[in-house]
């Protein structure tokens, strides 16, 4: 029952059964609610929500029936004070990061807790490790027995049962509970395993990724990979004009999408598609797999043309210069931990997982056109503490040190690339986001962040020796290479097993199993090492998997291909290379965990909710002002926040309060946009601003390099500048503002949910009926020397310039409109003059 359906408190006081299906406020389900966060009793029979969420961002595994019993259990027992509760049910809740709630709620609710873990769960290879299931089912299974009693002393027990079924139910036959041991479970996960507890002091001294990276999300979802993910970026464009001009069961037959779904549908997503052009600009590269590029018409818009485009953070990406970890949070994959690649583009949710979910952490956010590192403060600053950096070096090593963020971000992913450290945290990488330890010295600092430096360059094809590979170059005697002049992509050796022709070979260091791909009866690559092919990442073995998808989709090797292949081996063996040196900078330095400070943990869990707390409400508060069109910037007068680039503000007032001297009152100059004449405002403040001259300034604010997406204020206060208003009246305001809707119906720019873009770069963008329209109006209703025509196009879409394609495109089309009689032309040579024709009057 609830209190009353606005209140955060349920009232499990009734002496009654409680009706789960029932149970629901008008702020969800309170049973997902109640178990992921923690309890705390309150008056009258009362339990109070925690009003810090713990943060789950996929809390649907905690609406799992067992936890709803769980739950029905706690509510009965809490309603008469005593009694005991035993379940025989999934193991899942026992570890895992998801049911951090629930494992709260089950210590705080019962004094006594016993838990026997029976294993034997398929999904995380225990099966196949020996272990059998007590149950003929793939998930792992526990009995957990709880007692609720006034005065009863608290026990938290625990014991584990692996190996066979027969074993284990003996084991419970005659030892029964005596196989249990007391457990104090530690960390802010508070798991109820025994393996948690080995290393597990080591191990949580360490920081979690995303408290290190705190601006992050899961990777883009497309919900239909074969109709959003292309190999080359023409047949993006191609799909993209093509889905959006169908009806709506036509191109569901044509690229075979199924039924639509709750939160993905055609006729949604070819409304995006259409409501941004489609416009070439929006198309963008994206890492599919590892060393995967391929290309996607990205809008940024959910349950549009992608599902989940993680505008958010995947913009951080388009707006400038960027690198990015992509890591899971937890797998079940058996074996060394491998689930860890760097990006320059966006990423997928699957892009470095065959199976997990992949989270984006970005080193770099564009706000307000500046950079800033996705660094957190308080780590940076027990780096600064622990590393002894003097007072320069400290005061560089804030958020906006370009070198400093980059050296930390290099230091984490060196650190992620460690044989040892993926060994000795094995258990405790599959069950949650990595944590990465400090580091003790700076000369450990500098080893590692050096190396990952060169893992960088290999992983995003940065580096020297992969820049200057090419198909055709001479290889040296022995070295991996394409032999055979068919390049038809029939048949790639299978994942995992030997290559062809395989034998030994000794090189000068050790001896090594070299063979060949066959990609057909005659051709391949050659002095491949087995090894090297054998190298997976995220369960991908990546030289097949990149063949084999394009032997799938019926491609054949070009030369760029071929070379591509050829980079990417080398970035794998040089990959191999530089992970054990990071192990051997590690020893050199004193070893696990000598290397490492033990004295620096992460915030507490109270200080960490709060900092995530924090973070939601920043991140809803740019939103909002990213719809608004504003950009704070995080200034503060008195009680108010204010910002740099707020037209409203006063720059008098801040100039004085930072003890500087009045600023001379700047005068509006005439505006040349574009190489024009005259002046765009007349006076400071005037509106007279011509629509040639608004769409030039508009066009070379958004075609700026770097320039990415910009807030609408933040568009409206460049453009004035680059008119040559030095403010921004209401006036001016809204003269600008109405310009921006003409350039975005003209292509220039395109709209997005954080701001404007540049949309048709150059005249070929333009489709051929478009360009024909925008040139009649141009042309207009009144006599115009036919010569000028081409300027008048080229200034209403913002050129400055009008060159040769301008005016060859101009003169073609002019030629069709007069052919076809929409455009009247009287007399000839340079003094033709010409206009759109007028309407026949009807008969």
């Amino acid at each position: 029952n609830s209190k009353s359906s606005c209140s955060p408190w349920v009232n499990i006081q009734s002496a009654g059964w409680v009706n789960i299906q029932s149970a629901r406020t008008n702020q969800g389900n309170w049973i997902t609610k109640l178990m992921r966060t923690r309890l705390h009793d309150g008056a009258d029979g009362y339990f109070r929500f925690n009003e810090a969420d713990l943060g789950e961002r996929n809390p649907k595994w905690v609406n799992n029936d067992y936890v709803k019993f769980m739950r029905l259990a706690q509510a009965r027992f809490a309603s008469i004070g005593v009694g005991v509760w035993g379940y025989i049910t999934s193991n899942s809740y026992l570890d895992s990061p998801t049911f951090r709630g629930v494992r709260q709620s089950l210590l705080l609710t019962y004094p006594r807790l016993r838990v026997i873990d029976l294993h034997g769960n398929a999904n995380k290879g225990e099966l196949a490790a020996g272990d059998e299931n007590v149950f003929e089912i793939k998930e792992g299974v526990a009995i957990a027995i709880g007692s609720l009693s006034p005065g009863l002393a608290e026990l938290v027990a625990h014991a584990d049962l692996s190996g066979p079924r027969q074993t284990k139910c003996d084991n419970l036959l005659v030892t029964g509970l005596a196989l249990l041991s007391p457990l104090v479970p530690a960390g802010d996960h508070l798991q109820l395993s025994r393996s948690s507890a080995v290393g597990h002091a080591e191990y949580e001294g360490g920081w979690p990724v995303p408290v290190i990276f705190p601006v992050n999300s899961v990777g883009i979802v497309t919900a239909r990979d074969a109709l959003c993910i292309h190999f080359t970026q023409e047949l993006a464009w191609a799909t993209v004009r093509d889905f959006g001009k169908r009806p709506v069961e036509d191109a569901r037959e044509t690229y075979a999408l199924g039924d639509d779904a709750q939160d993905w549908r055609t006729s949604w997503a070819q409304s995006d598609v259409t409501s941004t052009g489609p416009s070439k600009s929006l198309l963008q590269s994206v890492l599919y797999r590892p060393f995967d590029v391929r290309h996607t018409y990205y809008t940024g818009k959910a349950s549009g043309f992608m599902v989940r485009p993680r505008p958010e953070v995947m913009r951080h990406m388009l707006a400038g210069e960027n690198q990015a970890i992509s890591l899971v949070r937890s797998t079940e994959i058996v074996g060394a931990y491998e689930h860890v690649f760097a990006s320059s583009l966006l990423t997928t949710h699957h892009t470095v997982s065959i199976k997990e979910v992949n989270y984006h952490f970005p080193l770099w956010l564009y706000r307000n056109q500046e950079r800033q590192p996705n660094l957190s403060q308080s780590f940076l600053n027990v780096l600064q503490s622990v590393l002894s950096l003097t007072a320069p070096e400290g005061q560089s090593l804030s958020p906006t040190a370009t070198p400093h963020a980059e050296r930390v971000f290099q230091y984490v992913y060196a650190v992620l690339h460690s044989h040892a450290y993926r060994n000795r945290y094995a258990v405790f990488l599959r069950r949650d986001f990595p944590r990465i330890p400090i580091p003790a010295t700076s000369a450990v600092f500098q080893s590692l962040a050096g190396i990952g430096q060169e893992l960088l360059q290999w992983h995003l094809f940065e580096h020297p020796a992969a820049t200057h590979m090419g198909a055709a170059r001479a290889y040296q005697t022995g070295a991996v290479a394409w032999f055979g002049s068919d390049f038809s992509l029939q048949r790639v050796a299978e994942k995992g097993r030997e290559l062809a022709e395989l034998s030994s070979s000794t090189g000068s260091t050790s001896s090594q199993m070299i063979g060949k791909v066959y990609v057909n009866a005659t051709s391949g690559f050659a002095n491949v090492e087995q090894r090297v092919w054998q190298h997976t990442i995220g369960g991908y073995q990546v030289l097949h998997k990149w063949l084999d998808d394009r032997r799938k989709a019926g491609r054949s090797l070009s030369q760029e291909d071929i070379t591509h292949w050829l980079r990417v081996y080398a970035a794998l063996d040089a990959t191999q290379t530089l992970m054990r040196q990071v192990d051997e900078a590690i020893e050199a330095n004193g070893g696990w965990p000598g290397a490492f400070s033990q004295n620096h943990p992460p915030p507490d869990a109270a200080t960490l909710a709060a900092e995530q707390m924090a973070q939601k409400e920043q991140l809803k508060a740019q939103k909002k002002h990213a719809a608004a069109g504003t950009a704070s910037t995080g200034i503060q007068r008195g009680s108010k926040t204010a910002s740099l680039f707020d037209p409203d503000e006063d720059l008098d007032a801040l100039a004085a309060a930072a003890g500087a001297p009045p600023r001379p009152k700047a005068r509006a100059t005439p505006a040349r946009a574009a190489g024009g004449k005259g002046s765009a405002m007349k006076t400071p403040g005037a509106t007279e601003i011509a629509d040639w001259q608004a769409m030039c300034a508009i066009r070379s604010v958004l075609a700026r390099p770097g320039a990415g997406v910009i807030p609408r204020q933040d568009l409206i206060r460049l453009t004035a500048r680059a008119l040559g208003s030095a403010r921004t009246s209401v006036s001016i305001r809204k003269s600008l503002d109405d310009a921006i809707r003409r350039a975005v119906r003209r292509g220039i720019a395109v709209n997005t949910p954080y701001g404007l873009a540049i949309g048709m770069r150059g005249i070929d963008d333009y489709d051929r009926d478009q360009l024909r329209q925008l040139l009649l109006t141009a042309i207009g209703n009144t006599w115009c020397p036919k010569f000028d025509v081409a300027v008048r196009l080229a200034r209403s879409l913002g050129f400055a310039r009008t060159g040769p394609k301008i005016e060859d495109a101009v003169a073609s089309h002019l030629r069709s409109l007069i052919r076809a009689g929409q455009v009247t032309v009287q007399g000839r040579g340079s003094e033709a003059l010409c206009r759109r024709a007028r309407p026949q009057a009807a008969a």
